[in-house]
């Protein structure tokens, strides 16, 4: 504590002993000393913290352009294009948010054109002036949609249509053209694909009356009806075949780092239906049909005299005589239909075609694979050994290794080819052949020298702060001079601050008890030398006064007489 109070006092005493002039430089001095320390503690270390703008969204370039418009318009330039993302720092990422907003600047999503095409309708709107607000809305989200595909930097889309005639019948036609990353050919059959994409954005419009042309290269596709290669149904279906073979081959042979290539022949026979027809001996009855018919009829016998009486209606007494027999018929009908086919069986079978018809593997494992294999069972047959220890593989050994290698990669494909060629099935299904693996050309990294470029450049500004604070420091520290440091002598008190003390005569100077004193080369004796006990400067300037009082007298007559001179 005593330390602390001696220090606050010489500040004191040393802020006191100054000029005006020098109490202001000293403030500014600790005013510069505290802003620069604040800044590099807080301020510098939360300033240089970064993060990407959009949560790191992917723009296309022009929508980074119009990202960098507004934030020119907006006075922001402390960001950084990174690729085709924006880095702001964090402390400004609302202002370079709003400075978007207040632009329109923000990337829209796919829907944003319809959406903003409907709600542009006013009331008053004809249909037709509706109808085309909204193509060009098809026009911007056909756009949005082909920049979003990698290798594409710049995309434009006109479209126009006419009606013909009094019938709803029109004529629609749509130009496209791309440019590719860095000047880089756009595939043609991503040109077709975008040619597609525009049919089915447009309603009616066929491939025919599309054009999409690479500036890049002015080729393109040009609305070609007749079929090329990747149209052909064959040239798909094997390039889809090729590639699930060639998945699969690789999902086995994850730990071989191998080069797999595979060679499909499909049948070239798109579709295949039968149908077999086969009698049977007994026929087939198909329809039925039976009719039956029972009738009966009775005549009665013939009767007597005409008239009431002959024929007994009277009423009189009956005669039994003998009646003459009646006649009775019978008859039964029967008649039956029936239709019959030979009997058969029908088969009818439906094969898919562009099946794979043979199939070919070739793989390659590099030689260092076979080294690695080496290492691996020394480390598992010597598990306390490093491997800077492992002796290198000879050529038998890297041979041994090879044919194993060799047996476990056939057996675990082998089940995968298919076919073979009719009349020769000499040719291997699975070939593994060796290959030595180069060393990639090393890519030299940054040397020392640029890095500490580098380094110096992102923190200049620190380092000059640091050192202004340390020079403002050292300042500060030259003007504070302890005055108990050493003997406790204070220099400049001792000295007379400069001023010449004249020498007193022997008669005319108080010696004392002790006899201290110098003679000097007249004669005359000199006053002892101020010794500073450690008190106050006033006790002491008190006790010399006390001593020589006439040298004192003397020494202020001498200054008196040299300010009015």
């Amino acid at each position: 504590m005593n330390f602390l109070n001696e220090i606050g006092k010489q500040i004191r005493d040393l802020f006191a002993s100054m000029t005006p002039s020098a109490r202001i430089m000293a403030g500014l001095m600790v005013a510069v000393v505290v802003v620069s320390l604040g800044w590099i503690l807080s301020g510098g270390a939360s300033g240089t913290k970064t993060e990407y703008l959009l949560g790191g969204r992917n723009a296309t370039d022009q929508e980074l352009s119009s990202m960098e418009s507004a934030f020119g318009n907006a006075g922001l330039g402390d960001y950084e294009r990174v690729g085709q993302r924006i880095k702001v720092p964090s402390a400004k990422k609302a202002e370079y948010m709003k400075a978007l907003s207040s632009s329109k600047a923000l990337p829209g999503d796919y829907n944003s054109p319809m959406e903003r095409a409907l709600d542009g309708n006013g009331p008053f709107d004809s249909e037709s002036k509706l109808v085309r607000r909204i193509d060009y809305a098809k026009q911007q989200l056909l756009e949005n949609m082909i920049k979003r595909h990698a290798g594409i930097q710049s995309v434009m889309v006109t479209y126009d249509e006419n009606q013909a005639g009094f019938g709803r019948k029109r004529d629609q036609v749509c130009s496209i053209s791309v440019q590719g990353t860095n000047g880089a050919p756009v595939p043609q059959m991503l040109l077709k694909n975008f040619a597609r994409l525009a049919t089915r954005t447009f309603a009616g419009l066929t491939l025919d009356n599309v054009s999409v042309t690479d500036m890049s290269t002015s080729t393109g596709y040009f609305g070609s009806s007749g079929e090329s290669a990747e149209d052909n149904a064959y040239f798909i279906a094997q390039t889809t075949w090729e590639n699930y073979f060639e998945q699969k081959v690789n999902a086995l042979l994850t730990d071989f780092s191998a080069k797999v290539a595979v060679n499909v022949t499909l049948d070239p026979t798109m579709k295949t239906q039968s149908e077999q027809l086969q009698y049977q001996q007994q026929p087939v009855a198909i329809s039925s049909l039976t009719l039956s018919k029972n009738s009966e009829n009775t005549k009665a016998a013939p009767g007597g005299q005409p008239g009431a009486a002959s024929n007994g209606v009277s009423n009189q007494a009956a005669s039994v005589n003998t009646a003459a027999a009646g006649q009775n018929s019978k008859v039964k009908e029967t008649q039956e239909n029936q239709k019959s086919v030979a009997g058969h069986e029908a088969t009818v079978k439906t094969q898919a075609g562009l099946v794979p018809k043979s199939v070919y593997i070739t793989i390659g494992i590099p030689e260092s694979h076979y080294r690695k294999v080496a290492l691996q069972k020394f480390r598992l047959n010597n598990p306390g050994k490093a491997d800077t220890e492992a002796p290198t593989p000879t050529d038998a050994d890297l041979l041994a290794i090879r044919t194993e290698e060799e047996k476990a990669v056939r057996s675990a494909v082998e089940a995968l080819p298919v076919g073979a060629r009719e009349g020769d099935d000499r040719k291997a299904m699975v070939t593994v052949y060796n290959y030595i693996d180069l060393p990639e050309p090393e890519v030299l990294g940054p040397t020392m020298a640029d890095n500490t470029l580098a380094w110096v450049s992102e923190s200049w500004s620190t380092l000059a702060l640091i050192g202004l604070v340390l020079v403002s420091l050292g300042m500060m520290f030259s003007w504070m001079k302890s005055p108990v440091a050493g003997t406790g002598v204070d220099k400049q008190f001792a000295e007379g601050f400069g001023l010449e003390i004249p020498s007193i005569p022997l008669d005319q100077m108080d010696i004392g008890d002790d006899g201290e004193g110098s003679v000097d080369e007249d004669g005359r004796r000199r006053p002892p030398a101020l010794e500073v006990t450690g008190t106050e400067m006033k006790e002491d300037l008190s006790t010399i006064i006390k001593e020589n009082p006439d040298a004192a007298v003397n020494l202020i007559k001498s200054w008196i007489g040299e300010a009015a001179a």
